[in-house]
């Protein structure tokens, strides 16, 4: 994935920079006083590393769009794990910005939860960076924001340049595991526990998304879980009765904190389930 990852992101031709394992270094022969510095700071325009060291390539650690401390340094991920596919499900309420040179990777929690500091937490681990928690006091929302254009591009990358509009590839293609980690992240950022359901004892959930090829996906995985699902209205469908809602729980490890206890409650009897197993 990293290689995909990399080859992607010179294909645009945007610039960014590179940071190799220290071992590699020493290939890199110094042709003139630039090479030197860079050598010495380990920053390399990924480009001439392409150009030049194409063998180099595959370790690449970290990319960063300058060489100043004020350039967000990311780590670039090996492969995707589950944390990783979690997150681009919970991208599906989040943001690509590109404006006046800057690139910024934004996620809402429109409930104000702890979410978004969670998410902040898989950031960390997978990208070794540190996103702000930010809070629109108008209309009570909190939201994660980073600006790094290395980041930026990773993501877009990963969901084939359309952040709102089908799955990514890569999750299509990969294990049952993975599919579910996604679809955990989107039920967090897009799906609905009422609480009016919750009251009234009503087991039921639904997912919401105007993309009807993203529902398809996701009722064809659920119902390989034998979790039964409502045809698809007005870009939703739901998921009724406590035995379904159960098998729901019991399959999806969840990190809205709101929405997980709703589900406790519809289905006491599921233990519960920790997303930070997951690696």
């Amino acid at each position: 994935m990293k290689f995909k990852l990399l080859q992607g992101i010179l294909e645009t031709g945007t610039t960014v920079r590179a940071e190799i394992l220290e071992p590699r270094l020493m290939e890199i022969r110094i042709e003139s006083s630039k090479i030197r510095k860079w050598k010495r700071l380990n920053s390399f325009p990924l480009s001439f590393l392409a150009e030049k060291y194409p063998e180099i390539i595959g370790s690449v650690t970290h990319l960063k769009s300058g060489t100043g401390s004020a350039y967000t340094r990311v780590k670039v991920p090996e492969e995707l794990t589950l944390q990783l596919a979690y997150l681009l499900g919970a991208m599906r309420d989040g943001s690509l910005i590109r404006s006046k040179g800057k690139h910024w990777v934004r996620i809402y929690d429109s409930a104000n939860s702890t979410w978004v500091e969670s998410l902040r937490d898989i950031f960390q681990r997978i990208f070794e960076v540190t996103p702000h928690v930010r809070y629109q006091k108008h209309i009570g929302e909190k939201y994660l924001d980073i600006s790094s254009k290395p980041l930026y591009y990773m993501i877009s990358m990963m969901v084939d340049g359309k952040l709102h509009k089908s799955v990514p590839e890569i999750i299509r293609a990969s294990d049952i595991e993975i599919q579910k980690s996604y679809i955990a992240g989107f039920f967090d950022a897009e799906g609905h526990v009422p609480s009016a359901n919750v009251k009234n004892k009503r087991a039921r959930i639904t997912f919401t998304q105007k993309d009807e090829s993203s529902l398809r996906f996701i009722i064809s995985v659920l119902e390989g879980l034998e979790i039964k699902c409502s045809s698809i209205s007005n870009y939703s469908f739901a998921i009724y009765g406590e035995e379904m809602v159960r098998k729901f729980h019991a399959n999806f490890g969840l990190l809205n904190a709101m929405k997980l206890e709703r589900l406790q409650i519809m289905s006491t009897s599921v233990s519960k389930s920790y997303p930070g197993d997951m690696k």
